[in-house]
């Protein structure tokens, strides 16, 4: 059900003596298990006799008095704890091996259990896994001054993306298990950089859980194929990022010719698939002239202000700009102008009622309730200002470009704070129906005045955009678990794993960190850093080179497969700038642009990038600095 305390009473724990291992049987008989290759003093199968009664992990009673009591059986909370006693020589050591796993019969996880007690196996094991990621990974790598940036980027983000979003179904907050559409789709980008040929297959099956009318299966399970319908709007409109981001990335136009059935209706190419995802999102639109929230966009928690398919959303209604401006670049490769010029009409409408309905003295509002109520007024009490709405105003274009600056500082003043810019403030601090779930969230966590990571990288883009590298590099270091490491009794969870969450200032534990290995949170980081901060941006037609860099950094490195070619970039900053390009070298050759084209040879191709200001560009400019 996904509901831990319900699910709990049809876990059935037992230990095995023999193998010194604990067993978890699960309603669906499947084996959890946990062991290690030394000889078991006592054990435990419950949580609550682990911890003792109202007592957490910090002072475990089972710590306190030295052993367990063997507890086993059903109707506790599950938990595996084997305890050991160990007898030491001075300068003595003894190699312990825990295991933990999965099986969908006991005696594959009793086989496994005997094997990885060997310490020779188990050392042949890791190294081979090592080697293997090592290839995976290796084909985009990044070398800059900021040695925390490496290590995520270079290894953690992908690897959590691949092995937590795609290998497994699920992750710690998704309990069911279940496959996500936006999810697969997003967690699934990190394969461009792996290898762009494993997104293919990706790709084609989020189009065959789409309907006639543009409508998609938002949740699936993976076993059984049940599914429901979605009425999500900003569902689909994923699958058309997906393919964007795809065709950048390998220029392989020939997907759009791809036939898919729908869930209801005979198969259609993959751009008319996509076709009517676009046109879902715009033949939506409400009264007020924006697409409907429906229970909540990408933000679940704002499921108060639809009802009865009233409710409409602000942030939404800038994303769909910005995935027109996207799209109609596939309908270009396409060369059908009357499918162009239509989605520049109702772009232009879109972007007009947003103009008139949206802006609210300095800021744009986040949602019009289905009682015409506006969330996110500057005179309201609480959720004044929401990043989202602003942060995307810049992205999608509606925001004018002398209008850009004073929005942004807006943010700064009211959003940022030690732990990153806030998702929204100032927090609710009593219920409000219209606004839902949101507001019944304690002040300064998760949406209600903490930092969504996700949210945050977006505001990355958007500073990079305008040119802001510190805070931009402010924002990316307050969100790298690598360098929250040192306030690990703050911070909470692991150094080296993204998360959806970090409470902020109106919560009692501000700092500390949700939803440990949420996958979406992975491709943002990784997209902004390596694309947005570093510059590296691939386009259909080449790679664009325009990093936005802190100006100390004398120098930066990438290697990466493009377009089947294989490209060394070293990027010099002689004059300790943050942007501007002034000379472009390919294997020996001066460029007339920043853009490197698309080679397609299959060989490997060197690039010297010289950063500074154009000439013409040569004056004096006021840097925003990070507070």
């Amino acid at each position: 059900s996904g509901i831990r305390e319900y699910d709990n009473l049809f876990v059935e724990t037992s230990y095995d003596s023999s193998l010194g291992a604990i067993f978890a049987k699960s309603p669906s008989n499947e084996y959890a298990f946990h062991s290690v290759n030394h000889k078991i003093s006592t054990f435990t199968c419950g949580r609550e006799f682990f911890l003792g009664s109202y007592r957490d992990p910090s002072k475990p009673r089972c710590v306190e008095k030295g052993m367990c009591f063997g507890e086993a059986g059903r109707y506790y909370d599950p938990a595996a704890c084997l305890h050991m006693e160990l007898e030491l020589p001075p300068r003595g050591e003894k190699e312990l091996l825990f295991t933990v796993g999965m099986t969908a019969q006991k005696k594959e996880a009793e086989t496994l259990i005997k094997k990885y007690k060997n310490v020779k196996v188990v050392e042949e094991e890791f190294f081979r896994t090592g080697q293997r990621w090592g290839i995976r990974l290796n084909s985009f790598q990044i070398t800059t001054p900021d040695e925390g940036a490496n290590i995520i980027n270079n290894k953690w983000l992908r690897y959590q993306a691949i092995s937590a979003g795609l290998s497994s179904s699920g992750s710690f907050y998704t309990p069911d298990r279940l496959f996500n559409f936006k999810d697969r789709l997003i967690d699934g980008l990190a394969f461009l950089s792996v290898n762009p040929k494993y997104y293919r297959p990706i790709l084609l099956d989020s189009a065959a859980r789409q309907f006639s009318d543009g409508a998609v299966i938002e949740e699936w399970d993976p076993k059984i194929q049940q599914a429901n319908r979605s009425e999500s709007i900003e569902a689909p409109l994923w699958m058309v990022y997906a393919l964007c981001q795809y065709l950048k990335d390998t220029n392989d136009i020939s997907v759009l010719d791809e036939e898919v059935r729908f869930q209801d209706a005979p198969k259609q190419n993959l751009f008319a698939h996509c076709q009517k995802a676009m046109n879902r999102a715009l033949d939506s639109i409400g009264k007020k002239g924006l697409p409907p929230i429906s229970g909540g966009d990408y933000i679940k928690t704002l499921d108060g202000v639809s009802k009865d398919g009233k409710g409409e959303s602000v942030w939404l209604a800038q994303f769909l700009l910005y995935m027109i401006t996207e799209f109609i670049e596939v309908c270009k490769i396409k060369k059908d102008k009357s499918i162009i010029a239509d989605y520049e009409a109702r772009q232009r409408k879109l972007k007009e009622k947003l103009k008139r309905l949206a802006w609210d003295n300095d800021r744009y509002i986040r949602a019009i309730t289905h009682t015409g109520k506006a969330i996110g007024l500057s005179k309201g009490k609480n959720a004044r200002i929401f990043l989202d709405t602003q942060i995307w105003a810049v992205l999608s274009g509606l925001c004018e470009p002398a209008n850009e600056a004073e929005l942004m500082d807006n943010v700064r003043a009211q959003l940022h704070n030690a732990q990153g810019p806030l998702f929204m403030a100032p927090p609710f601090v009593e219920p409000d129906e219209e606004a839902g779930l949101i507001s019944r969230l304690p002040a300064g966590v998760m949406e209600n005045g903490g930092v969504n990571v996700e949210t945050a990288c977006w505001a990355i883009w958007a500073e990079v955009k305008l040119g802001n590298a510190d805070m931009a590099w402010s924002i990316y270091t307050k969100l790298n678990p690598v360098d929250r490491s040192h306030k690990s009794d703050l911070y909470k969870l692991e150094p080296y794993v993204s998360c959806e969450y970090i409470d902020g200032p109106g919560s009692t534990t501000s700092g500390c960190a949700r939803n440990s290995w949420y996958n979406r949170s992975c491709y943002w980081m990784f997209k902004v850093m390596t694309e947005q901060i570093l510059g590296i941006k691939p386009t259909l037609n080449g790679l664009l080179i325009d990093p936005c860099i802190p100006n100390r950094w004398p120098l930066f490195k990438i290697r990466r497969s493009f377009h089947n070619a294989y490209y060394s970039i070293e990027v010099l900053n002689p004059r300790y700038v943050s942007r501007g390009v002034v000379e472009v070298i390919v294997d020996g050759k001066k460029l007339k642009s920043n853009l490197i084209p698309d080679f397609a040879d299959d060989k490997r191709h060197h690039v010297k990038v010289v950063m500074g200001k154009p000439k013409q560009e040569e004056t004096k400019t006021k840097a925003i600095k990070a507070p």
